[in-house]
């Protein structure tokens, strides 16, 4: 509870000096029991994130693959910053440790000396592929997918289906499954400033924030994967593909 509270002070700090607030003086057994709601300050008001603190630590849910695409030493990188400066969370990342023709993945070594190297080995934690990934996910504050590009994604899919925030980067058809600021936060993959600041954000959020985020990914989920949806998509996708065949055969003639 102490290192919780040292930290957390520390991140509230941090963001006093952004916004020029003037000094704060904290009364340690108020915070820890929670009764302290806000701190009044010369120049406005923070709310402190009570309900953030009620919680040991804040956990993410990463379910890709270690690979470079994944973008995970980029990521690595903004773990570092954000332990540095204070945050309090836990990474949980799934993927393949083996190669599919023997031997250990090459990204996955690599991954595991960059979290060693930058000591948060305490926040970023390794683990293999899972088959059951439905099953974890509702376990997770918030569902990771930190890649420098994707298709149409299954984990994002499925963050969504579980009624899941989502932190992803804003690249391909993302941003139709995660909403910036509803169901969670876009940033882009490429820049560790956007990425930090985007789970920075989420870290700051309360409980009741996460919970709302959550029922918008859910309702989001219901409104892309809705079975009326999918049939009509897939007629419209026949006659479509009809029309053009007759386009096609017209010109020949």
């Amino acid at each position: 509870t102490a290192s919780k509270l040292n930290n957390t002070l520390k991140v509230t700090k941090e963001l006093k000096k952004k916004m020029n607030y003037s000094s704060v003086e904290v009364n340690p057994e108020n915070f820890i029991k929670n009764e302290l709601k806000d701190y009044t300050l010369e120049t406005g008001v923070i709310k402190l994130l009570v309900e953030y603190c009620k919680n040991d630590i804040t956990k993410i849910g990463i379910f890709c693959r270690y690979h470079k695409q994944k973008n995970y030493e980029r990521f690595a990188k903004v773990v570092k910053m954000l332990k540095d400066a204070g945050y309090v969370l836990q990474v949980d990342w799934y993927g393949n440790k083996k190669e599919e023709i023997g031997g250990n993945n090459i990204d996955y070594l690599h991954f595991k000396e960059l979290v060693e190297s930058y000591c948060i080995d305490d926040v970023i934690y390794l683990n293999n592929h899972i088959k059951n990934v439905s099953d974890m996910m509702p376990k997770y504050d918030a569902i990771c997918v930190p890649s420098l590009y994707e298709g149409w994604s299954n984990t994002i899919s499925e963050g969504i289906c579980c009624g899941r925030p989502m932190l992803v980067g804003d690249v391909s058809d993302n941003g139709r499954m995660v909403k910036h600021q509803e169901n969670g936060f876009l940033f882009n993959p490429k820049d560790e400033g956007s990425m930090y600041d985007a789970l920075a954000k989420f870290l700051m959020t309360t409980y009741t924030e996460r919970v709302l985020m959550g029922e918008k990914s859910r309702q989001l989920a219901n409104e892309l994967f809705h079975a009326d949806r999918f049939v009509n998509s897939y007629i419209s996708l026949i006659e479509n593909s009809d029309h053009e065949k007759n386009d096609i055969t017209s010109r020949m003639s």
